[in-house]
């Protein structure tokens, strides 16, 4: 019987360390972008269709945009979606916990994409599209696919 028990806990504790390493995700990496991205999942996404690094108002329509950077100490995932009415929905979480949500318009203009908070044409958010990616102050957004 304890050679059972004894089996039976070093098959917990294997199937609890798989599990830590199935789900880890990436380690610190020093205040740098964490640039990987969900799976396409067999769909396709609207941003295949820009040509040349040129965003357009259109080809942006649909696309969720996703990054994790650290502001401080403190880890920052930031997610949004862009909507073909030129709205946007983002979710921000705080050392891996929701913070809360924003939402406002969005525009594209000359090759950048402009977010509006809450409408606020005033203040902008502003993105440039390099190499597949969107980024802003040096975090690189990549797409994503609900």
């Amino acid at each position: 019987m304890k050679y059972i028990v004894s089996l039976f806990s070093v098959i917990l504790v294997l199937s609890l360390c798989l599990g830590l390493c199935a789900c880890g995700g990436a380690a610190d990496n020093g205040g740098k972008t964490d640039t990987n991205s969900a799976p396409n999942n067999g769909g396709t996404s609207s941003i295949t269709q820009i040509e040349d690094s040129k965003l357009t108002k259109e080809n942006v329509a649909g696309t969720g945009w996703q990054c994790t950077y650290f502001e401080g100490e403190d880890k920052i995932y930031r997610r949004f979606t862009l909507s073909a009415e030129g709205e946007f929905t983002a979710i921000i979480a705080k050392n891996e916990l929701f913070s809360h949500k924003e939402t406002g318009t969005y525009d594209v203009t000359d090759g950048k994409l402009y977010l509006y908070l809450n409408g606020d044409t005033q203040s902008a958010t502003v993105y440039e599209y390099k190499n597949g990616n969107l980024v802003n102050n040096g975090n690189e957004f990549t797409t994503y696919v609900e």
